[in-house]
């Protein structure tokens, strides 16, 4: 198996101040709650679903919520594939699927992994789950 080398851009760093805000949003010390409120976290990914660093990714990200006590959080992945599938016809086709999609279900967080699906969010963070907090640095 090859071992992949990571190296921290700035808009890397962003993600993670970004998703450990998200972490702090959720599990920010609700002591008082009785029962477990549900939480819903859309984890957005700009390459396609068979990409060979979203493994490692994806059990951080869950292993991150999924201990988490205080909420009950339900999470919901999704992949622009803009590697396959680039240009505004694509990104416009995507936002239409997601609005359909997760329409009449809140999303409390959005986690953007990668550069183009944090630009895709910021492009239609005014029509697509517009309740979602917004966390940008």
């Amino acid at each position: 198996m090859p071992k992949l080398a990571y190296c921290m851009t700035p808009r890397l760093f962003n993600n993670i101040v970004v998703l450990l805000t998200a972490l702090l949003l959720l599990g920010g010390g609700v002591p008082s709650l009785t029962a477990k409120e549900i939480k819903r976290v859309l984890i957005l990914y700009s390459q396609e679903k068979g990409h060979p660093a979203h493994d490692q990714t994806e059990q951080g990200i869950h292993a991150a919520f999924l201990s988490n006590s205080s909420f009950n959080v339900q999470l919901y992945t999704e992949y622009l594939d803009v590697g396959r599938f680039p240009g505004p016809n694509s990104t416009s086709a995507f936002a239409d699927y997601l609005r359909r999609k997760y329409a009449g279900l809140e999303i409390n967080v959005i986690i953007a992994v990668y550069p183009h699906a944090v630009d895709f969010l910021l492009a239609e963070r005014r029509t697509l789950f517009p309740g979602a907090p917004d966390c940008r640095l």
